[in-house]
């Protein structure tokens, strides 16, 4: 069978090139390996058409279902939205559009007539996603709307969470302009493509009564505190204050008035409890430290370097500990990782959401080490530290990575020039 690999090389295409570009891959023996090798493999165009990146899908239920191209100098998730090539028209002459999780979310959605979805590509919506649509959404001076399209499962999860509370301080702040946000969710807790599959009209009534997203989010994260406590109802109400107080006084009102009835006190008793605006500049993640910046500890980064805890052990003691950092490393290319044993750990985690229940798979030597890790002990944190913290992790590894190959590069141009210059002199002297 011809590999992607081969076929590039017949075409005089560099394996660095091929890399970079994010098609092919290196194994711990050196030899190359298609990136995609076994699966379906969707190409993905920005909105003007050129093909930036591939997803692809596993045909055999191996894990992760998905893989997208990684980051490349033209394929960034933050930035693209899949389908939008064939979504721009109508979201335009639409004044909306919304926004689902997957590739076949996307394809289904269209091949049933609704022709103004796109995909985040199962990353969270970004401000560039949002500025992005809203200059399609907002065209001819209307106000556009972005419908979110979350199903049931995933409306309560930390991630999904964090992404709206995102997206809520953008709006909030100025950030993103001439665009309503709204949230909708499919019944049963089905994905859109199988929501759609199964009754297009029904899935169609599910956008039109999307709620703004503010509403849905103080319902959301009303489940999240005692609200039969004074502290619990505090912590919850401080929590929306900044983003209130910034809504237009109408709104205001309607949004003090719902929080007031969740933590059962008035709207004008309310708004002397709660914090004023120049207490905080944005919404407290559920859990997340109200301490002022200069009583903030240095990072579990930092820290764990200063006792001697290496880089890439202590980013992967994280992965393997917090299951809600998957999504900010699994796509990191695993040569970041420059010791051998710590890369075949961290491959392995990227293929497998399961890995630390078959970890006796990786042989003796990787199973110890992979246990020492996943026993590790963290310092104290929360989960927004913890994001921080392995946000530094790949950011660091990065740099280092880039670093160590200028520095080879350099090495080898000293090497060649070096070499030129004797056969230079061997040439004037020994003519």
């Amino acid at each position: 069978m011809e590999t992607l690999s081969g076929h590039l090389r017949t075409r005089s295409v560099q394996s660095r090139t091929a890399l970079d570009a994010g098609l092919i891959t290196r194994k711990d023996d050196g030899e190359w390996r298609d990136m995609f090798i076994g699966r379906l493999t969707i190409e993905i165009r920005d909105g003007r058409d050129r093909i930036v990146g591939f997803g692809a899908r596993t045909l055999d239920g191996s894990e992760p279902k998905y893989l997208n191209t990684r980051q490349t100098d033209v394929f960034d998730k933050s930035s693209i939205l899949y389908g939008l090539n064939w979504a721009a028209e109508s979201i335009r002459s639409m004044n909306e559009a919304v926004v689902v999780e997957g590739y076949m979310d996307v394809i289904t959605a269209h091949e049933h007539g609704f022709t103004n979805v796109v995909a985040s590509m199962g990353t969270a919506v970004t401000q560039n996603h949002l500025g992005t649509l809203a200059r399609y959404a907002s065209s001819g001076g209307k106000v556009g709307t972005i419908v979110l399209c979350l199903d049931s499962d995933a409306a309560g999860e930390t991630a999904t969470m964090r992404a709206l509370e995102s997206v809520t301080e953008e709006l909030s702040a100025g950030a993103i302009r001439g665009i309503e946000v709204k949230v909708a969710r499919s019944e049963g807790g089905k994905d859109p493509d199988q929501a759609i599959r199964a009754n297009p009209d029904q899935w169609r009534a599910s956008l039109s009564e999307a709620e703004p997203l503010l509403d849905y989010l103080i319902i959301a994260k009303s489940k999240l505190y005692d609200l039969t406590s004074g502290q619990g109802k505090k912590e919850f109400a401080d929590s929306f204050a900044p983003v209130v107080y910034r809504t237009n006084g109408y709104d205001q009102e309607r949004y003090w008035s719902m929080i007031a009835r969740l933590v059962d006190v008035t709207p004008e008793r309310l708004k002397t409890i709660v914090d004023k605006p120049a207490a905080r500049t944005k919404i407290l993640r559920f859990g997340e430290s109200d301490s002022k910046p200069g009583s903030i500890s240095t990072s579990q980064v930092d820290a764990a370097l200063e006792q001697g805890d290496s880089l890439e052990e202590h980013m992967l003691s994280l992965v393997m500990q917090i299951d809600d950092l998957r999504e900010y490393a699994v796509e990191m290319p695993e040569e970041y990782f420059h010791q051998s044993d710590n890369r075949a750990l961290f491959t392995a985690w990227q293929g497998s959401s399961k890995l630390g229940e078959n970890i006796d798979e990786l042989g003796q030597d990787l199973t110890e080490k992979a246990q020492q890790l996943r026993n590790r002990k963290l310092p104290p944190s929360n989960q927004a530290r913890h994001v921080d913290d392995i946000t530094q992790c790949v950011k660091r590894l990065k740099e280092r990575h880039f670093r160590l190959i200028k520095k080879l590069e350099a090495d080898r141009f000293k090497e060649i020039e070096g070499q030129e210059t004797e056969d230079l002199l061997d040439r004037a002297l020994f003519p």
